[in-house]
């Protein structure tokens, strides 16, 4: 790709299928990739501006966030691209990758094969409009080619996921440290409210005439 201050989806896309294998990935397919990534809603300024398919697949220097915690934000255009390339090549995805590969445009556009089920795999489902022609407004989109949009970042991603998409169902698609630390300060928070509660209750309750009454009765059945 020619080093410039912006890239396109079209040049993402390209930059995708020629790391799959396809070095002369026709228009139909370019644009049927880039149809793809406006589904999974990508935009200008966004922090994964690198990882238009929103893989969860990390790369060295990424880390998870996003909706579901664990879509990879990238600090380069070639790791996000990796990225993406390496979910689509886990075996996963046969079908989709094959057409892919070789333009088979007839296969992704009509969904053939087990191509649907593949992309519901990946989380974000197959659409017969991804055969369309993308708007002017989408090919025209400038993605900053840098690493400012990264922000926040709590350190490198480990382990590998093999999904992606918006809302990728794969088995390894857990829960992210942050969504694990913020569950457990919930469950801490009601677990020594209600214990505050149950104490309240034992002090009113054993300081009234019943409850000394009931502590008396208790008293007395043991030491018969």
């Amino acid at each position: 790709m020619t080093q410039t201050s912006t890239f396109t989806r079209q040049q993402w896309a390209t930059s995708f299928l020629n790391g799959l294998g396809n070095t002369n990935p026709s228009p139909q397919v370019v644009n049927w990739v880039v149809n793809w990534t406006t589904q999974e809603g990508n935009s200008v300024g966004n922090q994964a501006q690198f990882n238009l398919l929103n893989t969860t697949q990390p790369e060295a220097g990424s880390y998870g966030g996003g909706n579901q915690g664990n879509i990879q934000f990238f600090n380069s255009y070639s790791s996000g691209v990796q990225a993406n390339v390496t979910t689509i090549t886990n075996g996963n995805y046969p079908d989709l990758l094959n057409a892919l590969q070789t333009n088979n445009f007839s296969a992704l556009s009509s969904g053939s094969g087990n191509i649907v089920q593949e992309m519901k795999t990946w989380g974000t489902g197959w659409n017969a409009w991804y055969a369309g022609s993308p708007s002017t407004s989408v090919l025209s989109q400038q993605f900053p080619l840098n690493g400012s949009a990264i922000t926040n970042n709590t350190g490198s991603s480990t382990g590998t996921s093999g999904t992606g998409g918006t809302s990728g169902t794969g088995m390894f698609n857990l829960p992210s440290a942050a969504e694990i630390s913020s569950f457990f300060q919930r469950f801490m928070l009601i677990f020594f409210g209600g214990l505050i509660i149950l104490i309240g209750i034992s002090v009113v309750f054993f300081s009234s005439k019943e409850g000394k009454e009931a502590v008396e009765t208790t008293a007395k059945a043991a030491a018969a």
